[in-house]
């Protein structure tokens, strides 16, 4: 409920309109948010319920006259928890009287039953008596009294920790993040705070703190503050901060001044600050700072008296900052783990970094004045992400390069000579571990990669996205053993890549799309290990090697807009995603592996599963949208070989839930194997099976010719079916079908075809109840999204028996 209504999808709306859902609104704390919500979904499909959950009786009065209020636990009940958390699988060595009293004051609260019996656990009869006698004196005990018993029993440390989780995370939180703001420590104190239920501990990586828990801990604080959290998205008015707010704040470790909510695309967030702030506040920064995020930082450098050696992390996203430290001397950075002045835009330089030698991540993206980058990075071994997203007059400085000169092959082979100055890699591995995993340059002037860039041998990730005056790579790039996705789109100068040496045998993603690129070396076969190739929108890329029918581990390969590839090379045998919509002068297809079409008899068991979980590859669509100049023999091939996997597919699992098969290809007539055929959008009066639960019955599908100017962006095909008077609508959207860009309109029209399994059939009946023996008429209508006029040339459907299966397989074994 943090995320705002209007920033939902439309979508979101449009699909909970269509399926009968299931929503559950937790721990829900405002009437508007809850009214913004109902009103945003407007009408829900029949059957839907909205489950709503609150503290606060008044949210839910406005919403629903339906409100129940949950129980709390019997005595009975009480007690059994209450054991479970306080003695584990040991036998109880308490008293039962002490035991039920100590029951009775969580008043049948199942997380204070939970905190204070993991309290108590393992703890001896004193403490035990202690413990009860604090609770006894308390004459008006609320749930938040009995919580503090926990709290109260902690170690300093612990305290400490539980006080920072309570007021700097909200909802769930990883360790990882936790971690990066609290430093090493926090692994054995969230250890503890676990075992005393203060802590929730979800599968894998995620934690979380009880509501009232975090509550309790926020209002307990300190006279000396030690943490300040403020989330800007929160507050709905300007805040004017007092000069001296932060005067006596000098035991303050982490300050935290952000928009939480991020949203908004890229960095308008910074516009809807609401904070005022004095020039003489930032003054009284205290020196035990472990942890300083202030979005939107309003001077122009941190202050001169400020000593930041206790830093862990330090974030000023959209700051006002012109340098960092308005000194000349080295700042000494000990324990800095993680540096983001990201959209700084008056940021011109950045300091010299070699005293914080366990630096981890630099994220400079969107500092569009910087133009210095003084430090040498030589003693920053730990450094594993770099981003320079959008620093387009970033120059290296320092008198090495003109002022004028920016960023080049000059200044990134001198940045890679100071994170690796040595020629060899035995030196290397001496003085250094080059851990450098991720290296974003996207947007910046470089024009040329020099051959030293093989030096970063643990590099993993390769950003060079949109920089424009690329024009070339070096085939040492081979040489980066480590490198698993390389990132090009948008590089328009960038004809052609280097030939690859030697294998890379991490290399899985590589993305070419709206490059300058013409054509793809034989040597490509050199990527062993590729799994996606996009070259959506290379308008002058004309020819694709045979060799990459090599590529045996090849998945999906993208060629939206392609407009001069004219044939396809051989397919990966492995390939099981091809996009070319819109490849105007594709005329024919290579042969087709058997495997690509899953053909019958045999279907991999792997494949199986990933259908089952419905995911979205060539098991589900294929689409030649806008492939006009296809010949005729590919238009026919394609469209039985839509039939065939179509009915490849229901074979030995037509009970299962997977989702729906589209396919698209350029024609006008509908296969004779579509028995319910007709001029226009409506079928009437077709016969139904006489039982819908006969095993015999799989599937059914449909397939309509459209007009090509009918097509409208972002429209969806609909089929609305009546059934014993009763209208039901089915929605298919052919995904990457539609283009995201305007383009001109083709001249030729175009067949869709589409199939629904039984179990997605027995979904849309389920208010029917799915009847077992009925024999009736059934009416189609067909139309594109919510304009039924719109005009539909031809309209075919047919239900699917076992015997279509039977048929297709004697046609294959003949």
């Amino acid at each position: 409920m943090d995320t705002p209504v209007e920033a939902f999808s439309p979508t979101i709306f449009q699909r909970l309109r269509c399926v009968k859902a299931l929503i559950v609104l937790d721990d829900v704390d405002s009437s508007t948010q809850l009214e913004a919500f109902v009103n945003g979904c407007c009408v829900l499909a029949p059957g839907s319920r909205i489950i709503v959950t609150t503290r606060d009786e008044q949210v839910l009065k406005t919403a629903t006259d339906s409100i129940h209020k949950v129980e709390r636990l019997n005595d009975i009940e009480s007690l059994e928890l209450f054991r479970l958390c306080a003695f584990r699988e040991n036998s109880s060595t308490i008293d039962y009287e002490m035991v039920l009293e100590a029951t009775r004051y969580a008043h049948g609260n199942p997380l204070a039953l939970k905190v204070l019996g993991s309290s108590l656990c393992r703890r001896p009869k004193d403490e035990w008596e202690n413990v009860l006698k604090k609770l006894k004196n308390n004459q008006n005990l609320e749930i938040k009294e009995v919580l503090k018993i926990s709290y109260d029993g902690l170690d300093n440390g612990s305290k400490d920790m539980f006080l920072d989780i309570a007021f700097l995370f909200n909802s769930s939180f990883t360790r990882d993040h936790a971690k990066s703001i609290l430093g090493d420590v926090v692994e054995m104190e969230i250890t503890l705070l676990i075992e005393k239920c203060l802590i929730e501990d979800d599968e894998g990586n995620e934690l979380r703190m009880h509501d009232l828990l975090r509550q309790m801990g926020r209002e307990i604080g300190t006279a000396a503050v030690e943490v300040i959290s403020l989330d800007m998205f929160e507050i709905e008015k300007n805040v004017i901060v007092h000069p001296g707010a932060f005067s006596n704040m000098r035991n303050l470790r982490l300050l935290r001044v952000y928009y939480g909510h991020y949203y908004t695309d890229r960095n308008e967030w910074i516009l809807k600050f609401k904070l005022s702030i004095p020039r003489a506040l930032h003054s009284y920064l205290s020196t035990k700072l472990r942890f300083l995020q202030w979005d939107s930082y309003p001077s122009k450098s941190l202050p001169s008296q400020f000593n930041p050696e206790n830093l862990v992390g330090l974030l000023l996203r959209g700051s006002h900052v012109e340098k960092l430290w308005n000194t000349r001397k080295v700042v000494y950075l000990p324990v800095l783990r993680r540096m983001d002045l990201s959209f700084s835009k008056f940021l011109t330089q950045v300091p010299d970094l070699t005293q914080a030698p366990n630096l981890e991540k630099i994220n400079l993206e969107g500092c569009t004045s910087l133009v210095q980058f003084r430090s040498s990075l030589q003693n920053i071994d730990e450094l594993t992400c770099l981003n320079l997203n959008g620093c387009s007059k970033l120059r290296y400085g320092e008198g090495m390069l003109r002022s004028t000169e920016e960023l080049s092959e000059s200044w990134i082979l001198k940045l890679i000579s100071n994170v690796l100055p040595y020629p060899s890699q035995a030196h290397i591995s001496q003085k250094f571990a080059p851990n450098l995993r991720c290296l974003v340059l996207r947007e910046t002037a470089i024009e040329t990669v020099p051959p030293s860039i093989w030096y970063l041998s643990a590099l993993v990730e390769l950003d060079l996205g949109f920089c424009k005056r690329l024009k070339s790579l070096p085939t040492s790039i081979c040489h980066l053993k480590s490198l698993e996705s390389l990132y090009l789109k948008g590089c328009e100068k960038l004809k052609k890549l280097p030939e690859i040496l030697e294998p890379m045998v991490r290399l899985k993603q590589l993305y070419l799309s709206e490059s300058g690129i013409k054509e793809l070396p034989e040597s490509t076969e050199n990527l062993v290990s590729l799994k996606i190739l996009c070259m959506n929108e290379c308008q002058y890329l004309e020819f694709l090697p045979n060799s990459l029918g090599k590529l045996k581990n090849l998945s999906l390969m993208s060629l939206y807009y392609c407009s001069k590839i004219q044939e396809l090379p051989p397919i990966s045998p492995s390939l099981n995603t091809l996009c070319v919509s819109y490849c105007h002068r594709l005329k024919s297809l290579p042969e087709i592996p058997s495997q690509f079409l899953r053909s019958l008899p045999k279907i991999p068991t792997r494949l199986l599963s990933v259908c089952e979980r419905g995911c979205t590859s060539w098991s589900d669509y294929f689409t030649f949208y806008g492939c006009e100049k296809l010949d005729q023999n590919t238009r026919n091939m394609l469209a039985d070989q839509a039939l065939f996997h179509i009915l490849s597919r229901l074979n030995g699992f037509s009970a299962s839930g997977c989702r729906s098969d589209y396919f698209c290809y350029p024609g006008d007539e509908i296969l004779e194997w579509f028995d319910h055929q007709t001029c226009g959008n409506s079928i009437s009066n077709i016969v139904s099976p006489s039982n819908w639960n006969d095993p015999e019955f799989l599937s059914l599908a449909f397939c309509i010719v459209l007009h090509q100017n009918t097509i409208v962006l972002g429209t969806d095909f609909k089929v609305k079916w009546k059934f014993n008077s009763q209208t039901i609508p089915f929605w298919n959207s052919f995904p990457n079908l539609w283009p995201n860009k305007v383009r001109d309109r083709e001249s030729s029209d175009h067949v869709f075809m589409a199939h629904v399994t039984k179990s997605v059939l027995r979904q849309k009946m389920d208010d029917l109840k799915w009847p077992n023996t009925c024999c009736t008429d059934v009416s189609f209508h067909a139309y594109l999204g919510p304009n039924e006029s719109r005009e539909i040339k031809k309209f075919g459907v047919r239900f699917i028996y076992r015997q279509d299966l039977e048929r297709l397989y004697e046609k294959k074994t003949e």
